[in-house]
């Protein structure tokens, strides 16, 4: 069995998402299991704080990711290593001094997202990590369909669904505000653009207002769009961006919220969606991924194609304006995340994952 690995993450402690709740509990399974696990974490790094933190010099912080993700594979070249898909534009060449030494969490494989060499690149990066790796471990059929074209039968992949432990509190709704809510990083992959574009074009007179609650920081650029849509639209009063919230805020935020919206480009699961339900808010999110897994179009929310932004807006509207459609899929949504595996099982899934692995198997 295997007695060891290195887990080289981009953040393990807070969690802030989705991934990152499923991440910390499948290291937890691995020490629940009797692996030790050494942790090497990017955002423990001063110099990457730091660079990330100050505003003309955030645009370094990926050369020095790059370098930092290679003098981790330098450094224990010759352990198990655990490593996140997210770093694979970054791994290259550095992977290749570890390949066949390392396991693969995906949970969703991101070259989709962008056009031009930039995709290419991603997804000759994605291919590399992934056909070097002993095992994969993903979230959801759609994720395992995604790294099945890549790896074409070279790896053994796994599958796992991510679990979801709701937080008590029922939204009570904005009362005489329609209110919006958006949890997420707010990135172009997030589809926030197109959130803030389809607000944008909401009727005028309309009572309504728009929260985004999530890191702001990590495309910048994205965030300016966003301010510069809300501000030639004339509705910048009507949405705030809040930034990373504590949770005791994010609660109250879910709690006088009556929608949520989540227009990603791409989500390997999409726990944030089952956070909204749980808290009986009617979903708007997209197609994208592995979120019909969650959302049943019609059913638990509406479903729009990822990019939208006239179709998003039509289905905001639709919950502004339709009292029963709404708490029909509130409701509905409502007893979906309650029905949902919770932690716990996840655990032990993932705990049974790691006592499979053969660690001989994984250094041949």
């Amino acid at each position: 069995m295997l007695k060891r690995i290195v887990y080289i993450a981009a953040h393990i402690e807070p969690v802030h998402t989705g991934g990152e709740q499923y991440n910390l509990h499948l290291i937890r399974a691995a020490e629940k299991a009797g692996v030790e696990v050494v942790r090497k974490v990017l955002t423990d790094s001063a110099i990457y704080q730091w660079l990330s933190d100050t505003r003309f010099l955030w645009r370094l912080c990926r050369a020095f990711i790059a370098f930092w993700l290679f003098r981790q594979l330098l450094r224990y070249r010759r352990e198990t290593l655990l490593l996140d898909a997210w770093f694979a534009p970054l791994s290259w060449p550095g992977i290749l001094l570890v390949r066949g030494r390392y396991l693969v969490m995906v949970h969703h494989l991101c070259s989709g997202l962008f056009s031009g060499w930039q995709r290419k690149w991603q997804a000759f990066c994605e291919t590399v990590l992934l056909r070097g790796a002993t095992r994969i471990l993903t979230v959801s059929q759609s994720s395992r369909r995604q790294v099945e074209e890549r790896t074409q039968g070279v790896t053994s992949i796994d599958v796992i669904n991510t679990a979801f432990e709701p937080v008590e509190g029922i939204s009570r709704g904005g009362g005489d505000v329609f209110r919006i809510l958006f949890v997420g990083h707010v990135t172009r992959a997030k589809g926030v653009i197109d959130l803030a574009g389809a607000v944008a074009g909401l009727p005028g007179g309309g009572n309504w207002r728009l929260d985004i609650v999530g890191r702001n920081t990590v495309e910048p650029e994205t965030t300016e769009q966003i301010s510069s849509i809300c501000r030639n639209a004339g509705v910048a009063e009507r949405v705030t961006l809040h930034g990373r919230l504590e949770d005791k805020a994010l609660l109250e935020l879910y709690l006088s919220s009556d929608v949520f919206v989540l227009p990603s480009y791409w989500e390997g699961y999409g726990i944030v969606l089952l956070e909204a339900m749980s808290h009986r808010l009617a979903v708007v999110s997209t197609t994208a991924g592995a979120i019909p897994e969650v959302v049943a179009d019609g059913e638990t929310g509406l479903l729009v194609a990822p990019g939208d932004a006239v179709a998003l807006r039509e289905s905001i509207l639709k919950l502004m304006r339709d009292n029963k459609l709404h708490d029909r899929l509130a409701e509905n949504g409502l007893a979906f995340a309650r029905r949902h595996p919770d932690w716990n099982d996840m655990e032990a899934s993932c705990v049974a994952w790691w006592r499979e692995l053969d660690e001989d198997a994984l250094r041949s």
